[in-house]
């Protein structure tokens, strides 16, 4: 891992794209002096793909991404999720102390301890009902994506993936999914046999491309939508 000293926005290593990804989320409606304040208590952090990630602060990713792993009950671990570009990655609290986070490919990070951040938290309380909001989002989403495992079909559940990968992403022209076929599959309770072929049908119906096996277009996103049941935007997090 690799960590750049050099305060938030004076490295000059961000660019334009970064800043607005990271303003409307946990620091929208702060002021010039408070932004200050964050300038000088979050450092921007390097990690090569599969570093650890220390879940003992708060962080936003930069560019990269991050792999969420929840340990089983026999020892070995599954995917439960992803933070993408310009999502904030939580500290681990008593219910997520399983929970690791690595490195996918080269990532950004920009991290702030947890008791600094409680400070600015203390003095800054538009950060606070950021942050507030913040968690109650994350709740919310993770109640609609178990009950989306509980409710819907393996079609159904690959579309919902896909989509809220996409929406997620800023809905790009072509998009990373980061993760293999198995790793998918675990995220969705699905084998990695019925995720390929499901997302194989939807290449087949003219909804996705894979130029790579690592890259989706999504062609038809209204049709992908559809696919889902649902008709709304899917959870952003999937733990």
């Amino acid at each position: 891992m690799n960590v750049m000293t050099s305060p938030w926005l004076l490295t000059g290593h961000l660019t334009p794209k970064r800043t607005d990804a990271l303003e409307p989320k946990l620091f929208r409606k702060l002021t010039a002096p408070q932004k200050a304040s964050l300038r000088q208590a979050f450092c921007e952090e390097v990690y090569q793909d599969g570093d650890p990630v220390p879940r003992d602060t708060t962080g936003i990713v930069l560019h990269g991404g991050l792999r969420e792993s929840a340990r089983r009950r026999d020892g070995t671990c599954r995917v439960s999720g992803i933070v993408f570009t310009g999502e904030v990655l939580l500290p681990n609290g008593p219910r997520t102390a399983g929970v690791q986070m690595t490195a996918m490919g080269e990532t950004g990070l920009l991290s702030c301890g947890t008791e600094r951040f409680a400070e600015l938290m203390h003095d800054i309380p538009q950060l606070r009902l950021n942050f507030l909001e913040e968690i109650q989002d994350r709740i919310c989403e993770t109640r609609r994506w178990h009950v989306m495992l509980g409710r819907k079909t393996a079609a159904e559940r690959v579309a919902s993936l896909l989509f809220s990968f996409w929406q997620r992403q800023g809905c790009p022209p072509e998009m990373s999914l980061r993760l293999s076929r198995e790793d998918l599959g675990q995220m969705l309770s699905l084998t990695f046999e019925t995720v390929s072929r499901q997302i194989k049908a939807m290449e087949q119906a003219g909804m996705v491309a894979l130029p790579l096996p690592s890259r989706v277009r999504i062609l038809d996103p209204q049709r992908l939508l559809n696919n889902t049941t649902g008709g709304a935007a899917m959870p952003r997090h999937a733990a």
